[in-house]
């Protein structure tokens, strides 16, 4: 399977990063995210029983526990370390923000990608 998504890297998303990187332009990088997920992630996600945010565990685990939310959003513990917004996760408006500029696709990611080689 390392061998079949090193090819697909290579000539369906490194392309599109290189495009990414030569460019900076925000569409350039938003179709770069675009057809690595597509191609890459998204076929490992739904071919595998994992939590893209701890491997270990299966894609049914709920790390990390949504308590945290509870505690983050009280009163007191606002107060304590000055925060003057209420705790959310993952804002939209600047998830779109990352979305619409291109920048999970950073330049730097970019450059370390372009030196990987299959082990």
């Amino acid at each position: 399977m390392a061998d079949t998504l090193t090819g697909i890297f290579n000539t369906t998303c490194k392309p599109a990063l290189d495009q990414c990187s030569q460019t900076s332009s925000d569409l350039a990088c938003m179709d770069a995210i675009g057809i690595c997920d597509n191609n890459i992630l998204g076929g490992v996600v739904d071919s595998s029983d994992f939590n893209v945010y701890d491997l270990r565990k299966g894609s049914g685990d709920t790390f990390p526990l949504e308590t945290f939310q509870t505690y983050l959003r009280d009163p007191s513990v606002m107060t304590a370390i000055g925060a003057n917004k209420k705790y959310q996760e993952c804002s939209d408006v600047v998830n779109s923000d990352f979305y619409a500029t291109g920048d999970s696709t950073s330049i730097q990611m970019v450059s370390e990608l372009q030196g990987f080689t299959s082990p």
